[in-house]
């Protein structure tokens, strides 16, 4: 363990968030308990486990907003399942072009105040996992252009919709557009964000673009 590791350990103690057994972030016993995502009404869109939990609002909360970055290893796996289920059949369709992970970007104002991006967070975890290297992550492909409120302070679906209108940008870049574009955040709701990204994507020439989610 390193100095890094043990300053993490000090600050937050492994302990199951839910029964705090010592040991776990959260033991399997917690996690069998964890409901699966409902759908969602967008059917690009896929999410691993239902928001409503208490413990997965408590370990997302942890990772966006209390320095948790080691929490992306414990979700990992589980979105790297669901994504392994998912390409087989878009696979059969395109052979071997490459199949990119794109984090939702954050705006400039929010990054610097975070210091990190938890969407990445997870894709550099889930690549780690990738024994079967289906997966490249491509930071530059997407931008947030305006700074707007967290999702989880707008209670109104229109206006959440309304927020991210014109938010995101496609940067220049030398795609062929063949790609399969899989975006990944830790959370969607009404689906706002994601929708907004997506229409950025295949506004720009993107046919086949994807997302999937920690929780919704």
């Amino acid at each position: 363990m390193n100095i890094f590791e043990k300053i993490i350990e000090v600050i937050f103690p492994k302990k199951c968030v839910g029964c705090e057994r010592r040991g776990f972030l959260i033991c399997a016993t917690c996690v069998q308990k964890i409901p699966p995502s409902i759908n969602s009404e967008h059917e690009f869109i896929t999410s691993v486990f239902s928001y409503t939990s208490p413990l997965i609002r408590q370990m997302i909360h942890m990772m966006k907003y209390r320095g948790g970055r080691h929490v992306a290893t414990f979700f990992a796996p589980y979105v790297l399942a669901s994504l392994y289920e998912f390409i087989g059949e878009e696979k059969l369709f395109l052979g071997s072009a490459p199949i990119l992970l794109v984090p939702v970007p954050l705006s400039r104002k929010r990054m610097k105040l975070r210091g990190y991006n938890q969407s990445e967070l997870l894709i550099k975890e889930i690549i780690k996992l990738d024994t079967k290297k289906n997966f490249l992550i491509e930071r530059n492909l997407v931008a947030k252009i305006k700074d707007t409120p967290p999702q989880a302070q707008i209670k109104k679906r229109s206006l959440r919709i309304v927020s991210q209108k014109n938010c995101f940008a496609v940067l220049p870049n030398s795609k062929t557009k063949r790609e399969i574009i899989i975006l990944i955040d830790d959370v969607t709701t009404t689906g706002a964000t994601l929708v907004a990204v997506r229409n950025a994507l295949k506004k720009s020439g993107f046919k086949k673009v994807y997302a999937f989610t920690i929780a919704h």
